[in-house]
C-alpha cells in the first residue's frame, strides 16, 4: 500500500513505530509498524526508494531504566523536558533504513558521537543523508556511496 494511503508516528518511549491507515479497509486502524528499534525514534522521512530513515536517539542507561516501570514512564511522560533530558543522556548518533513493510534494512550508528551526536531528524537527497540535530548548530552530510564502499571493504577484510 503506498505512503500516502497511511501516516507513519514515532512512539519515543517505546522503541517502534505504528501506522495509521487514513484511507482504504483499514481506515483510522493503527497497527505497528517497526518494533524493538535499537533506538528511540524521533523523525521519520520517506526515502526516495520508498523505503523511510527513522531518526534514533541512541538508548542510555537513562532511558532503559525510567522505561523498565509503568510508574517512572507516566511521571517522565507528564514533564516534556524531563523526557527530552532522558532523551538527551544518548551521546551517539543513529539512523535507521525501514522499508515500507517495516523490516530494519540497515542501521547507521555512530556509537560515540564523534561527528555528530543527538541525531532528530535525516533527509535521503541525491545519494547523500542529511542529519539535523537540536544539539549542533549544523547539518551532517553523509555519502551512501562511501557507506557502502564502506561496508564492502569491512565485510572483504573479515
Amino acid at each position: 500500500q503506498s505512503c500516502c494511503r497511511q501516516q507513519l508516528n514515532s512512539v519515543r518511549c517505546r522503541f517502534k513505530c505504528t501506522r495509521l491507515w487514513l484511507k482504504g479497509d483499514k481506515a483510522g486502524q493503527a497497527e505497528t509498524f517497526v518494533d524493538d528499534l535499537p533506538g528511540s525514534p524521533d523523525n521519520i522521512q520517506l526515502a526516495p526508494d520508498g523505503s523511510f530513515w527513522v531518526a534514533l536517539i541512541q538508548r542510555s542507561p537513562w532511558l532503559d531504566l525510567v522505561m523498565r516501570w509503568t510508574f517512572t514512564k507516566r511521571v517522565v511522560a507528564s514533564f516534556p523536558a524531563l523526557l527530552d533530558a532522558v532523551h538527551a543522556a544518548g551521546k551517539g548518533a543513529m539512523v535507521a533504513q525501514v522499508s515500507e513493510d517495516g523490516e530494519v534494512l540497515r542501521v547507521l550508528d555512530d556509537s560515540e558521537g564523534k561527528v555528530i551526536n543527538f541525531i532528530t531528524s535525516v533527509t535521503e537527497f541525491n545519494g547523500d543523508l542529511f542529519f539535523g540535530s537540536l544539539a549542533t548548530n549544523f547539518v551532517g552530510k553523509l555519502s551512501l556511496a562511501k557507506v557502502a564502499q564502506a561496508q564492502g571493504q569491512a565485510a572483504a577484510s573479515s
